[in-house]
């Protein structure tokens, strides 16, 4: 079932925004360096042009630091977290001097909240004196899904921070995480180049793990540097890749066209695969990595490493879309470093195919793509309401809803494995009613269809005149009977 996967899968990195948090920070200098001026904070609530600035003016507490006087400024902080954060001296009007204690650079409130900024030495202590460690931990998908990991543990020296994962064999992505703040830069690891220093920037860093077992992560202070210690160990095979697309690839990859967007459709057993296909006609594709949609497992447009001319990104989902000049080979190329695509694609963007928008019935039998002849018709009798006549379901179908507008898809209800399957009470030529905003007394049928049951059908009804192409429908309760727009009762009669 292909899952619409909202990306994060393109480049994580982001300021990510959080309720506003009441915030106090303290300053230290040699009283020689602040002298008569003024002491004030300056902050920078973002890290675009046009994010709001920000100054306070310290106040001296009657607090000493190594002999040093110690100011202090409250404030909101509108985002948990700041871009850039300066201590400046004032005579007057006049600007001084300024020392930033961090500068274009997003971080989260916790490196500063309730601490102090000792000028001259870069660190933040806490009020005792003692010096405070940020926060490490990793966002990734270890699991199968994005989220954070354990925190690391500081060692007895305080230089570095560590963490013991158990991790499988498999192609990972993940984040740093310092006192909140997203650091990360494209770095790839791998067994044999396993130390990078991470930096503020975009990119999410990727791990190549083999063999599984216990990976330990070693984050050092000073400079930033994380270290990845691999287990010993029998090198695994890596999980192999699997393509999947529109009908028209799969067809013309050998399969038949039930196959399109499931996400084990075509599965490979190497780096590389190759796809014999025809010239002037569009294809649309993407990888899953284990055969699934799941979380961080799925390729698309915005994964390629290189972004070779004559590839689009689709406007549905990511996909990769794309023509051949002539008929022949597509290579799909997918390492630990590596997502391309290889062909004689056309220069001139493709045509991207368009779905009209609407709802459209999709299932195991007819497919997952919409189609025009599985289009939902307004139900004139209910604004809220849609419905498909003259559907043939037989026992062990699975069928669910996809909903586009401009392209882009709303698959009822959402989720891999969520489609109803047609018991043999509701087997037959069926009226599908369909409501978009759900209804509670559908939730046998995953609670955004119904389908009359056999059983609730009076013996005979199908056998009246009206003809073998009637189709049976509720109103207000009572049974109809549907043909070329016209309703009847079960003795025939036209009804209004």
């Amino acid at each position: 079932m292909r899952k619409i996967i909202s990306l994060f899968v393109a480049a994580l990195f982001c300021a990510t925004m959080f309720a506003a948090t009441e915030t106090t920070v303290y300053y230290t200098a040699p009283a020689a360096t602040i002298g008569t001026y003024t002491v004030k904070l300056n902050v920078h609530y973002g890290c675009n042009a046009n994010d709001a600035w920000e100054q306070f003016t310290m106040t001296k507490t009657e607090q000493m630091y190594n002999n040093d006087p110690v100011y202090s400024a409250s404030f909101t902080d509108k985002w948990d977290g700041l871009c850039t954060m300066q201590f400046q001296l004032y005579d007057g009007d006049t600007h001084k001097s300024e020392v930033a204690a961090f500068n274009g650079a997003w971080t989260g409130a916790a490196a500063y909240n309730g601490k102090m900024y000792v000028h001259g030495t870069g660190k933040w202590v806490t009020l005792s004196g003692e010096e405070t460690l940020p926060s490490i931990l990793m966002h990734g998908n270890f699991t199968g899904e994005w989220k954070d990991t354990e925190e690391f543990t500081a060692s007895e020296d305080k230089k570095t921070a560590s963490l013991k994962m158990t991790i499988g064999v498999g192609n990972y992505e993940f984040g740093m995480k310092v006192d909140g703040s997203w650091i990360a830069n494209g770095a790839a690891f791998t067994r044999e180049d396993n130390s990078k220093v991470v930096n503020t920037g975009s990119g999410n860093l990727t791990l190549a793990a083999n063999p599984a077992g216990d990976y330990t992560f070693v984050w050092t202070y000073e400079t930033n540097t994380l270290t990845v210690t691999y287990p010993q160990g029998e090198l695994q095979e890596l999980p192999k890749f699997y393509i999947t697309g529109d009908s028209a690839l799969v067809v013309d990859a050998g399969l038949t066209a039930d196959k399109a967007w499931t996400p084990d459709a075509i599965k490979s057993e190497k780096d590389t695969f190759v796809l014999n296909l025809k010239a002037d006609q569009y294809y649309r594709l993407k990888l899953s990595l284990n055969g699934t949609w799941g979380d961080g497992q799925v390729k698309g447009y915005t994964d390629l490493t290189e972004q070779t001319a004559g590839l689009i990104d689709d406007s549905n989902d990511h996909n990769i879309g794309f023509k051949l000049t002539e008929a022949g080979e597509v290579k799909v190329i997918y390492t630990a470093e590596t997502f391309k695509l290889e062909g004689k694609f056309a220069s001139d963007e493709p045509v991207v195919v368009t779905v009209e928008d609407g709802f459209y019935l999709v299932g195991s039998v007819i497919g997952w793509e919409a189609k025009a002849d599985y289009k939902f018709a307004q139900n004139p009798e209910n604004d809220a309401e849609y419905l498909l006549n003259d559907v043939t379901l037989a026992e062990g179908d699975g069928i669910k809803v996809v909903g586009y507008v401009s392209g882009n898809a709303t698959w009822y209800p959402d989720g891999e494995g969520t489609e109803y399957k047609v018991d043999a009470a509701h087997a037959g030529v069926k009226t599908i009613y369909f409501q978009p905003a759900g209804n509670t007394d559908w939730a046998a049928f995953g609670g955004f269809i119904y389908i009359q049951a056999n059983e609730d059908t009076p013996e005979g009804i199908v056998n009246t005149t009206v003809g073998a192409k009637a189709v049976k429908v509720l109103r207000n309760g009572i049974l109809l009977i549907e043909k070329a727009g016209v309703r009847y009762n079960v003795m025939g009669q036209a009804v209004q």
